[in-house]
C-alpha cells in the first residue's frame, strides 16, 4: 500500500471529521430518522404538521401559527397542482416527437453526403 503524503492525510482527516459531524450532530439535531417516518404514523397532512410543530417546539425552534400551517398545507396541495398544470402547458407545445423522424432522415442524408465527399476526395 502506498504511503499517503501530508496533504492527503490532512484532507482525509477533514473528511472524517466532517462526515462524523454531519452524521452525528446535524442528522440527530434535525431528527431526520423520525421526521422521515411521519408518513407511516399518519396519512393526514395536518396531523403530520402538528407532530413536526411539536418536535421543533420541543427542540427550541419557533412555533408556527395556525395560519402558517394552513399556508404550508395549501402550498403542498395547490403548489403541486400549479406545477402539474404548468408541465401540461409546456408539453402541449413540445413538438420534437413530430419532427424527430424528419430530423433523423436529414442527419442520415448529411452523413451520407459527407461520407461520399470523403470517398470522392480520397
Amino acid at each position: 500500500m502506498e504511503k499517503l503524503d501530508l496533504r492527503a492525510r490532512i484532507l482525509l482527516s477533514i473528511l472524517a471529521v466532517t462526515f462524523n459531524f454531519m452524521l452525528t450532530v446535524v442528522y440527530t439535531m434535525l431528527q431526520l430518522p423520525f421526521c422521515t417516518s411521519l408518513s407511516y404514523m399518519t396519512r393526514d397532512a395536518k396531523k403530520r404538521a402538528h407532530i413536526i410543530m411539536f418536535l421543533y417546539s420541543a427542540a427550541g425552534v419557533t412555533f408556527q401559527s395556525e395560519g402558517a400551517i394552513h399556508m404550508i398545507y395549501n402550498l403542498y396541495i395547490w403548489g403541486i397542482v400549479v406545477l402539474c398544470a404548468a408541465m401540461v402547458v409546456v408539453l402541449m407545445f413540445y413538438k420534437l416527437d413530430y419532427e424527430y423522424d424528419g430530423m433523423m432522415a436529414e442527419l442520415l442524408e448529411r452523413e451520407k453526403r459527407q461520407a461520399a465527399k470523403m470517398n470522392h476526395a480520397a
